[in-house]
């Protein structure tokens, strides 16, 4: 029996399973030792996807809208595309939205963060010193 080794990783000698158990073990370490919850954000992310897939306009099929989107833009006819403007600009803010918010939740900005801080926390922290310079 022939067994997958790991190679160019510094772990060599690990089996893919063998690798595999070690990330579990790791991941299991970070999520009971530490504050940072992956699990928990991980499944919030998944569920967050979900809740904006139902709210695209193009719900029922998301590759549907894709491909009627790259079909607008692929035609020559003015008209053609103008006739569809509203479809257009909705599939496209959809789709944006929903890959800008998987990659930095609510707010489209990134911030500097403490070592004490959580991601949130310093989201948070940022927000207020922007609003404090716009004097909201």
């Amino acid at each position: 029996q022939t067994k997958t080794r790991i190679m160019g990783s510094g772990m060599s000698g690990l089996t893919a399973k063998d690798l595999g158990l070690v990330a579990s073990a790791m991941l299991a370490g970070v999520q009971l030792l530490t504050p940072a919850d992956p699990i928990g954000r991980c499944s919030l992310m998944l569920k967050q996807l979900w809740g904006h897939q139902q709210r695209l306009s193009c719900n029922d099929n998301v590759n549907k809208g894709i491909d009627e989107y790259n079909e607008l833009h692929a035609s020559d006819d003015v008209e053609v595309r103008n006739s569809n403007y509203k479809k257009l600009v909705n599939s496209y803010y959809d789709l944006a939205t929903l890959f800008y918010e998987w990659g930095w939740g609510q707010s489209f900005h990134f911030s500097f963060r403490w070592n004490f801080e959580t991601f949130d926390e310093g989201i948070r922290r940022h927000e207020y010193q922007l609003a404090s310079k716009l004097g909201l």
